[in-house]
């Protein structure tokens, strides 16, 4: 069993974690791009190797895309998969996101 919380803001950056038994197993970073305020970029896509494909990637991903939601001027979300295994991009496209060619390092868009 495991929870999802947000552990901190620090300025545009807002950070989700994952929780089990109080240890923290997963992680990402959602942060309002300082250029196209319409934009939000999820980042830093963690979990622990004990606890991967057990979900809790996804359900990060998801509880971001809750939350992001929520703020009224953004039009898409932009996400960067810097895994070695692709596991990013597989719960990305499992969640609508498709490959965005006018962005580089190989971001991932869902509009909104």
């Amino acid at each position: 069993m495991y929870i999802i919380k947000l552990d901190g803001i620090k300025d545009s950056d807002f950070t989700l974690i994952a929780q089990s038994e109080g240890n923290k197993i997963g992680h990402l970073v959602f942060t309002v791009n300082v250029f196209d305020k319409e934009t939000v970029i999820i980042t830093d896509l963690e979990v622990r190797p004990k606890y991967q494909r057990k979900g809790i990637g996804k359900a990060l991903v998801e509880e971001a895309i809750r939350r992001i939601t929520k703020f009224s001027n953004v039009r898409r979300i932009l996400m960067e998969d810097g895994s070695a295994t692709g596991a990013t991009t597989q719960i990305a496209f499992k969640l609508g996101f498709n490959y965005e060619p006018n962005f580089p390092n190989l971001r991932l868009v869902l509009p909104l």
